[in-house]
């Protein structure tokens, strides 16, 4: 039978409560960066749901122009009377969506 046949070691108390400190405060680490990271995940969520609804807006303001610019594809040119107010107006919304 050989010394280590049963594979353990001897160690004194000293080095227990020197690695027991070493191994609270790699916890406690690991415990604030999971905290952080909790934050972010949120944050992201949150992000993503106000970029979302954005781009849903965007849709819903796009849409009705690009419907109307299809109407009558046998026609081969567009009349668009008084399309700057219109434009302007459609670029507002736009921003205000975008902002």
């Amino acid at each position: 039978m050989t010394d280590n046949e049963f594979e353990f070691s001897l160690i004194s108390e000293k080095d227990i409560k020197q690695n027991e400190e070493v191994l609270k405060k790699k916890i406690e680490d690991t415990l604030r960066h999971v905290d952080e990271l909790s934050l972010l995940i949120t944050s992201s969520k949150d992000t993503e749901t106000l970029l979302n609804n954005k781009i849903s807006k965007l849709v819903e303001v796009i849409m009705p122009l690009i419907d109307g610019l299809c109407d009558d594809p046998d026609k081969e040119y567009i009349y668009w009377k008084n399309r700057v107010p219109q434009l302007k107006e459609l670029k507002e919304k736009i921003n205000s969506i975008v902002e």
